[in-house]
């Protein structure tokens, strides 16, 4: 069933680039064939692969001359392709910063992107297994607990980004409009008498079985690990009218609403709460999800010439051809929309897409011009340049300290370096740089801990020579050998400096 869904999902995005995450080496394969035989053209990669099969590979997808990568984990850490539209995991990934991480790495080029996640409890019951560490009892319970909260993700009936970010401790509205939660209209029953009929079971049971037991009990099921004493109570049996799906939903809602918890553990088991008891004395009723319906939001996007992005794409690919690089390095998905979208006519106007910047003017951008201007001459389209709209400063709420930047921060109070931070933490060294700039910014940190002066140097005087606020111009002026989160860094010094202060409050470590 999930690969039908795949394919449905994949069918609508024919011709965009994406990864397709799996749990183990075996399936990676055999989902790449799968799609293959479907005429949807997928690579495998993953650790087992000989060095050569994974760098031809990955070295394809980048160029995009393959369009999907299936992949196990091993896959994206050293990936920075900008234009991957879509990341798919076929099985649940075993914490949330797994998770978060794998999904960043769709839509860096700022256009939409999706992410799509099978789920089934049953995939937390196998994790399990995975996760447990003999002879650690600490990690393990530590790990368990993680994949707990996963499986809560995975069970949501609340705004998925609200999760999300209160779990890295960022506030947010309770609805984001986006996730597949806010996109559902829900049509709720009145569940009291469902309900009760779970709470009295598990008070039968005494708070000592999991959720299948449970199920089972409610709808008699004659399975041999039901035990005999309970087989002779007046409410087994009482829930036979409903299937295992329809329970496991309306468990899953209790749990929601605060009417039952999981245990930790490695096998856990409901209990009740304070709440339990106005529900089994009647003095409270529920609400349970009957049914959820799309909703079709009424889309404002942006009106492109299509056939003009196609014969830009293959400029592009031309042009990476010649100069042996991915095709994004020549200039992000993001800016042929624009081009195909505004249609700009001379210098002036090419100045306002984003991403061309007067390096990349000069040296590409007669090549677009060209593919433009014949465009629009067949077709009598005059520039729409007046229409774009000047991006606005963000002017949102001051960033706060969280947890996790704390954790980098004393790391690197504590003498490991950006790459050895990220490593122990599990997270992208762009994340551990954009923690380390909250704190430059503040003063807690000297630049010249994390760069040499003359590194610096050529960095704020690339700042100075760019007027806007976009990165790209300033990294098309530095090149290659300077990071997104190093301008980040170096902009927040100079965010410091400018709030006053002459030197920064630094800690040795």
């Amino acid at each position: 069933r999930s690969f039908e869904k795949l394919l449905e999902f994949l069918v609508k995005r024919k011709g965009e680039s994406g990864i397709i995450y799996c749990l183990s080496r075996a399936s990676t394969e055999t989902l790449a064939n799968d799609l293959a035989e479907e005429g949807i053209e997928a690579l495998p990669y993953h650790a087992g692969m000989d060095r050569e099969q994974r760098t031809r590979h990955q070295d394809m997808f980048l160029r995009d001359e393959v369009k999907i990568m299936v992949a196990t984990i091993a896959f994206g850490m050293g990936i920075d392709k900008s234009n991957v539209r879509f990341v798919v995991h076929m099985d649940l990934p075993k914490n949330i910063e797994s998770y978060y991480q794998e999904t960043g790495r769709a839509g860096r080029d700022g256009l939409p992107s999706e992410a799509l996640l099978f789920y089934s409890y049953s995939d937390v019951i196998k994790l399990k297994k995975f996760v447990a560490i003999e002879g650690n009892t600490e990690q393990t319970a530590i790990s368990i607990k993680k994949l707990e909260q996963m499986a809560a993700f995975g069970g949501l009936t609340s705004c998925r980004r609200k999760f999300l970010l209160n779990y890295f401790d960022e506030d947010t509205s309770p609805h984001c409009g986006n996730c597949d939660v806010c996109l559902s209209r829900t049509d709720t029953i009145d569940g009291t008498m469902l309900a009760q009929k779970v709470l009295s079971a598990i008070v039968r049971l005494r708070e000592r079985f999991g959720a299948g037991y449970v199920i089972d009990f409610l709808r008699g099921s004659n399975s041999a690990k039901i035990q005999e004493p309970h087989k002779q109570m007046r409410t087994f049996g009482v829930g036979a009218d409903l299937s295992k799906e329809q329970w496991a939903n309306v468990i899953r809602d209790l749990v929601d609403q605060g009417y039952l918890v999981k245990s930790d553990g490695l096998y856990p088991v409901l209990k009740l709460t304070e709440r339990s008891d106005a529900v089994l004395n009647g003095s409270e009723p529920v609400m349970i999800t009957k049914s959820k319906e799309r909703v079709e939001l009424q889309e404002h996007a942006i009106e492109y010439e299509v056939a003009l992005l196609q014969q830009l794409k293959h400029a592009r690919r031309e042009l990476a051809m010649l100069e042996n690089v991915p095709p994004y390095i020549i200039l992000a998905d993001s800016s042929l929309l624009e081009l195909a979208t505004y249609l700009p006519h001379n210098k002036d106007e090419f100045q306002k897409i984003s991403g061309f910047g007067d390096v990349k003017i000069e040296k590409y951008g007669k090549h677009f011009w060209n593919v433009v201007a014949a465009y629009c001459t067949k077709h009598g389209l005059g520039s729409r340049i007046h229409l774009k709209e000047v991006r606005r400063p963000r002017n949102g709420r001051p960033e706060r300290e969280t947890e996790t930047k704390q954790q980098s921060y004393e790391l690197f109070m504590k003498g490991f370096s950006v790459h050895q931070i990220a490593e122990l933490r599990n997270l992208s060294t762009d994340t551990i740089e954009g923690h380390l700039a909250f704190y430059l910014q503040r003063g807690k940190i000297a630049i010249t801990q994390l760069m040499e002066t003359p590194r610096v140097n050529a960095i704020m005087n690339a700042i100075e020579k760019t007027p806007s606020s976009s990165m790209t111009p300033i990294t098309e002026l530095l090149g290659d050998t300077f990071t997104y989160g190093q301008i980040r860094m170096v902009r927040s010094h100079l965010e410091f400096l400018q709030s006053g202060a002459r030197e920064p409050l630094i800690v040795k470590r």
